[in-house]
């Protein structure tokens, strides 16, 4: 019997190169071990469509699980998505597939980002998802790369979209798509990591605010970027509430979440609960350890300053780095207190809705993360500490030793 009311929930990936499907009936032991030993609220299972496998674990859930979510990715790794939905830089090219691990090892997703200004993107997503909630009985979707390129794809992958769908949409919105495009192409020479002043917006990131405040057209191009990001989410959530099912979104941490186009607070309308990716230690897309590094890299390109005086501007604006030097940085040695602090950021940003923090619990070679259990405890009291409703065991059950997840729930359970 669970002792606190902090919700765990964990991920399944349905690709072959985690599932094989002559193997169904291990996954779905594993599935089960892992559920009973965690005392697991709730999975998210998704990709490629796995029939047995849906059916199996949407038919059984009260057995299992209280609640099972489909897990559906949007803007990158969609089956319907076609080479003419895909996102158009500021230097006119169509967004390259990314590589998603430092080691280059195999992996199935490749993170090419599609427009959703697109018409025949939303068309074609929003007919698909309808099929599959008519064929299962899932609680609810969560919603994953719902979201423009990060850091990790640099700033040719940042700087999108720039296709004929979003100039319309920008015109109406009052921005002006060439000048934008202008600036990107011959950045400011003023545009320095100085010592600006802050000011106060809806972004979460205090060095973002501080970055901007003389670029008034960066900043609105990101808030055109988040607003056409949420307007997409806003005609999910009415497709998923006419079949009376939940939705839940996998998000960027605050401090990074408007480069990708992701608003907390106009986004909390739409959705039942979130997951921010504050991951510590992975080496791959959305974990701090790839984003910081590369965005520092743009940073230094973007305005033309140095790696130390980026690094200064950074340790002003985000004191937890002050705590460890850039070399460490790159080494992916994020302090706790980052963590801690993107959390706590998540949790108030997207009230009243609850927050339930990504926490890595794998161990996964390709992407250099081998969690140990009292490095789980440690994420899910950090977590805790920062007001977190709960925690998702990220991001793939089948690479999370049991050990892990019995330790999760015993930092769910104990005192503070």
């Amino acid at each position: 019997m669970k002792t606190t009311s902090f919700v765990l929930a964990t991920q399944l990936q349905t690709d072959p190169s985690f599932v094989e499907p002559s193997k169904i009936n291990n996954v779905l032991s594993h599935v089960y071990q892992a559920a009973e030993v965690g005392k697991l609220d709730m999975l998210a299972v998704g990709g490629p469509e796995a029939p047995t496998l849906f059916e199996t674990l949407t038919s059984q859930k009260q057995r299992a699980l209280e609640q099972v979510y489909l897990w559906y990715t949007v803007l990158a790794d969609h089956p319907t998505l076609q080479p003419a939905h895909i996102a158009i830089n500021y230097r006119g090219n169509r967004l390259h597939r990314q590589i998603v691990a430092e080691t280059q090892q195999p992996i199935s997703e490749h993170f090419q980002f599609a427009c959703p200004n697109h018409p025949g993107v939303k068309a074609h997503l929003l007919a698909h998802l309808d099929a599959l909630l008519q064929r299962y009985d899932f609680d609810g979707v969560f919603l994953d790369k719902i979201r423009f390129p990060s850091p990790a794809n640099g700033l040719d992958g940042m700087g999108a979209c720039f296709c004929p769908h979003c100039q319309r949409a920008a015109a109406e919105f009052g921005l002006d798509l060439a000048q934008v495009r202008a600036m990107l192409v011959n950045p400011n020479p003023s545009s320095t990591v100085g010592k600006r002043p802050g000011f106060a917006t809806a972004s979460g990131a205090a060095w973002l605010d501080a970055l901007l405040k003389g670029l008034p057209l960066i900043q609105q191009f990101l808030i055109f970027r988040a607003n056409a990001i949420t307007r997409l989410v806003g005609e999910i959530s009415a497709l998923v509430r006419q079949h009376g099912k939940q939705l839940a979104l996998d998000l960027f941490s605050p401090g990074l979440a408007l480069l990708v186009g992701q608003d907390y607070q106009a986004l909390s309308a739409h959705a039942t609960w979130c997951k921010p990716m504050v991951y510590r230690y992975a080496n791959g897309p959305a974990g701090l350890r790839m984003e910081i590094p590369k965005l520092m890299h743009t940073l230094e390109t973007f305005t033309g300053t140095t790696p130390n005086a980026a690094w200064a501007f950074a340790t002003r604006w985000v004191p937890e780095l002050a705590e460890i030097t850039l070399p460490a940085l790159k080494r992916g040695q994020i302090p706790l207190s980052l963590i801690a602090t993107e959390a706590a950021s998540a949790v108030g940003l997207f009230a009243p809705q609850p927050v339930y923090v990504g926490v890595e619990a794998v161990s996964l070679p390709v992407f250099e993360v081998n969690l140990r259990p009292e490095q789980v405890q440690q994420l899910i009291q950090t977590a805790r500490a920062a007001g977190a409703a709960g925690a998702v065991l990220s991001w793939d059950v089948l690479a999370m030793p049991l050990e892990n997840i019995r330790a999760a729930r015993i930092a769910a359970d104990s005192a503070l």
